[in-house]
């Protein structure tokens, strides 16, 4: 851990490095970060690649759909590092495996996804893996593919702890301005860790997603919360760090 704060980061060191990229998640852990978190969805073909969105409009400037493209396709969309633009979930996993935990957004919903998850993870790797789904229902099917992975809420609103503990969740997210004491209080009262999302939905700037200041993460801190998904892990280490 980094201090009192799991400093995870969003989508890698996604403000220095094109996000979701192995070297936005070797940068990352170089900074000190506790986790790379990730984005999960399908290829045409089934294979489970790390992408944001459903396209590469916004990170490429072309509007092909992950989901229409085989994996074969996808590769050959190199970005100008030389890698893809939307790297494989078995090959970004390779990258964090055995150094640090791997916190994965799955935007597919379903057991087919969790079943790819565990197939395209290393081998031992199952502990280091927080699975983020987005209902309580979603819960029991990650428990029971990969039993050793813990899970994360990434409910709608405010969520539900005490649902989300009563299932076997490990913690809940809370978007930044939603994160109060009182509902980090709440959380550790049902005994899930408390974990915020800088910015908010939507957001652009200073409140974009993952994007955060000193005085936030020093503000947010205060507040209790146990984890923290930020765009710039190597300043939220630093700050969150600080005597």
């Amino acid at each position: 851990m980094t201090g009192a704060v799991r400093v995870v980061a969003h989508r890698g060191a996604s403000e220095t490095e094109r996000e979701n990229s192995p070297r936005a998640a070797a940068a990352a852990i170089a900074a000190g970060a506790w986790a790379v978190e990730m984005d999960a969805r399908f290829s045409a073909d089934g294979v489970v690649h790390v992408a944001h969105d459903p396209d590469l409009a916004r990170i490429a400037g072309l509007g092909a759909e992950v989901a229409a493209m085989t994996a074969a396709e996808i590769a050959g969309h190199r970005a100008p590092d030389g890698d893809p633009w939307v790297p494989t979930l078995r090959d970004l996993l390779a990258v964090v495996a055995g150094r640090v935990p791997a916190v994965i957004d799955i935007k597919i919903r379903g057991p087919e996804m969790l079943r790819a998850i565990a197939d395209a993870a290393p081998p031992g790797m199952e502990p280091d893996l927080v699975l983020g789904v987005r209902a309580i229902e979603d819960v029991a099917a990650a428990r029971a593919i990969l039993p050793r992975a813990r899970v994360l809420g990434l409910l709608p609103g405010t969520g539900d702890p005490a649902a989300l503990a009563t299932a076997g969740g490990f913690a809940i997210r809370f978007w930044e301005p939603d994160a109060t004491r009182e509902r980090v209080a709440v959380a550790h009262a049902t005994g899930l860790e408390a974990w915020v999302t800088a910015g908010r939905s939507g957001g652009r700037g200073e409140e974009a997603v993952g994007a955060c200041t000193p005085d936030r993460l020093r503000r947010l801190a205060a507040l209790g919360i146990d984890g923290i998904l930020v765009n710039d892990p190597a300043t939220a280490v630093a700050v969150l760090t600080a005597g």
